[in-house]
């Protein structure tokens, strides 16, 4: 986790989303572990821009456009 997303989920005592991707994933758990409390609200990503990102990582075409927030915290419940 980056110095800024530690900073935000030190410095919070509540964690809202809406939708997410990793960087959202890595604090929303980072604030869970230490007692926060979390408010998600599944959003789709626009599924161009994941197409892209994907392409741009030389990853397969994205058919999931969830986010890896929604993964995650969809296997916490």
């Amino acid at each position: 986790m980056s110095s800024t997303s530690a900073a935000i989920v030190a410095n919070t005592t509540t964690r809202v989303a809406i939708g997410g991707g990793d960087i959202a994933r890595k604090e929303l758990l980072a604030a869970l572990h230490v007692g926060k409390t979390v408010t998600y609200i599944a959003a789709d990503m626009n599924p161009q821009t994941a197409r892209d990102k994907a392409q741009k990582k030389g990853l397969p075409e994205t058919t999931d456009f969830t986010g890896s927030a929604h993964t995650a915290l969809a296997e916490r419940r």
